[in-house]
Parts: C-alpha cells; sequence; structure tokens
C-alpha cells in the first residue's frame, strides 16, 4: 500500500519534472556543459571528426585553415550536446539525472 502510494508519487514528480520546460533548458544547459573537462574532449573529437578544429576560440575548417561556416560549427557542437547527454557523463548520474526520450528526468531507483 505504502510502497504503491511512494511509486506513484515519485512518478508525480517526475512527469512534472519533464514537462517544465524551464527546468528542462537549464539541466540541458548544465549538463552539456559540465564537467568541462569531459566537454572539451567531446568536442575537440567531434571537431576533428567533421574536420574543423579550434584555433585560439575559433572553429576552423581544417582543410582551408579559414573560420567554419556557421552551420558546419553548429551542427558539430548539437552533436556534442547530444554526446554530453547520451553518453556518460559522471556529473549527470552523480547528481541522480538520466536522458531518456529526449528529457533529462530523475533517475529511477532501478537506475542507481
Amino acid at each position: 500500500m505504502v510502497e504503491d502510494a511512494v511509486d506513484e508519487t515519485r512518478g508525480a514528480i517526475k512527469e512534472a519534472f519533464i514537462a517544465d520546460t524551464s527546468a528542462q533548458e537549464q539541466m540541458r544547459q548544465f549538463f552539456t556543459t559540465n564537467p568541462p573537462s569531459l566537454r572539451e574532449a567531446k568536442e575537440t573529437d567531434e571537431l576533428r571528426n567533421s574536420g574543423l578544429m579550434k584555433k585560439e576560440g575559433v572553429i576552423i575548417n581544417i582543410s582551408t585553415q579559414q573560420p567554419a561556416s556557421f552551420e558546419e560549427a553548429k551542427f558539430a557542437l548539437d552533436v556534442v550536446d547530444e554526446r554530453m547527454l547520451t553518453e556518460a557523463n559522471p556529473q549527470m548520474r552523480e547528481l541522480g539525472f538520466e536522458y531518456l526520450g529526449q528529457k533529462i528526468t530523475p533517475m529511477s531507483e532501478a537506475s542507481r
């Protein structure tokens, strides 16, 4: 009886969190940039995979040595954001969150 009520309450809290677009955006911003060392490593990998690199804070096309187009840079950085959420992110796990169905959610007890 009590376990059912607890599970129901947890489910309601999780659904409210998922539906809160402001909280989702804040969490997305946090987890796509933290931890910074992980972000930097994934960014370096993804830029290289896209034929780009960051030089003195500017994303450049490796073959032309010119600044990358907005579209090239955005595509690579969007992939990095997705990787930060879908690949192992120790900070996300440490704080008890996971990324499911394009939403950041509190981890279920079974996932912990």
